[in-house]
């Protein structure tokens, strides 16, 4: 989990009893907005601050190395962060809509990255297919969610594109196939993208309140990794919840995590890769584990 400070802590649930069961990296000097695991390196951790830069953290020898300094006259403010395994590519979505592509093999990255404006608001969420390395889908403030053919990114050669009433905070694939996406708006929806790769493109809307206001991060719907029929979503309900919505038909809900102990809204929920566990932190540097 990542704080508004810039550090980077890790939490060991099973020695929660333990004086070292956390662990605080000084990473960053201002809010950390996103951290992406290396699937094909599992001890590697990419993360982007509001410092404008990307870090590579080394969990096994606790130590950080910076990948890329955003010069912020030049390409815009750092927004947001992803990372594609295929090609070891950090991409990095910027306030003006641009994004930029940084090769992620040497630390710092060598040369120029790849810049190439495609949307016409702040590129809040940039993350590549699970499945198909060439699909790249971006979620923006212009109120669109696009998917990309990463072989030919222009602004204007979109694959698909979707449209809220408002701007869209994030953008998660389904982990299996790779054939849906669900999105997350502050125009009160979520949205089931289906039948992305081939066949026909389906639309599901979800009414759910998604106004966290100016102290909360704003939600943001994401995929269980073991599955692609589930997602989970922050909520703003009384009493405090983390509510599982399935990606099929209407998009029903099929559970609301609640306990005694949780009296909070947590706007960043995630799902554990192979166990059934999820984690979710609030605006108060708390986290809760669900098992």
């Amino acid at each position: 989990a990542g704080d508004k400070w810039g550090n980077v802590g890790f939490f060991e649930p099973d020695h929660a009893q333990d004086d070292t069961c956390v662990t605080v990296m000084d990473v960053h000097t201002r809010p950390v907005s996103s951290l992406i695991f290396d699937k094909m390196s599992p001890h590697r951790l990419f993360s982007g601050a509001y410092d404008s830069f990307v870090r590579m953290l080394d969990v096994q020898q606790r130590k950080a190395v910076a990948v890329w300094d955003c010069d912020e006259d030049e390409y815009g403010m750092l927004c947001s962060t992803g990372y594609d395994h295929f090609r070891h590519q950090v991409m990095c979505g910027h306030a003006d809509g641009s994004i930029s592509l940084i090769d992620a093999r040497s630390h710092p990255a060598r040369g120029r990255p790849k810049h190439l404006h495609l949307h016409g608001g702040k590129v809040r969420s940039i993350q590549v297919s699970p499945v198909d390395p060439n699909l790249i889908a971006t979620a923006s403030h212009d109120c669109t969610v696009r998917v990309w053919d990463a072989r030919k990114l222009t602004a204007t050669n979109y694959l698909n594109e979707w449209r809220h009433g408002k701007g869209v905070n994030f953008v998660d694939w389904s982990p299996i196939t790779g054939s849906c996406l669900v999105s997350t708006s502050t125009d009160d929806t979520l949205r089931v993208l289906g039948g992305i790769g081939g066949g026909k493109v389906t639309e599901s809307v979800i009414r759910h309140d998604n106004q966290t206001g100016r102290w909360l991060t704003p939600f943001r719907a994401v995929f269980d990794p073991k599955c692609d029929s589930a997602f989970v979503v922050g909520s703003m309900r009384n009493p405090r919840e983390i509510e599982v919505f399935s990606t099929a038909g209407k998009g029903e809900r099929l559970k609301r995590l609640s306990h005694d102990n949780f009296s909070t809204i947590t706007s960043l929920n995630a799902c554990h890769p192979t166990i059934n566990v999820i984690a979710g932190g609030n605006s108060s540097g708390k986290v809760f584990v669900w098992r």
